[in-house]
């Protein structure tokens, strides 16, 4: 499958920023991409019953290195509260490494 114009512009955009985010934090925890997290999404409702709009979302703190007390981003000790910024580097839990997925199905 060959991707659109602005699926590949847009890669190389995230391809750049992924490289320039390696360089700086190049401790960053492999397994979860220097998110700490892992997300996932799904509905409650039982097959073929809709309780209503919307899904969960679980949040699974990632065991290389939240749950080892360890910072995502710049791989510094001292994250031994889950929802504090990082003492080192001051990562988030919104903050990690950019997605390159395809976005063909924008145009």
């Amino acid at each position: 499958m060959s991707h659109c114009k602005e699926c590949i512009e847009y890669n190389k955009k995230i391809d750049e920023e992924i490289k320039k985010y390696a360089e700086e934090y190049p401790k960053y925890c492999r397994r979860c991409k220097g998110w700490g997290y892992f997300y996932s999404k799904y509905d409650p409702s039982p097959p073929g019953v809709s309780l209503g709009y919307g899904y969960m979302i679980d949040m699974d703190p990632c065991p290389d290195c939240l749950e080892k007390g360890v910072c995502p981003r710049c791989g510094g000790a001292g994250m031994e509260e889950l929802e504090q910024p990082c003492p080192t580097c001051g990562w988030d839990e919104d903050e990690g490494l950019p997605s390159n997925d395809c976005i063909c199905f924008f145009f």
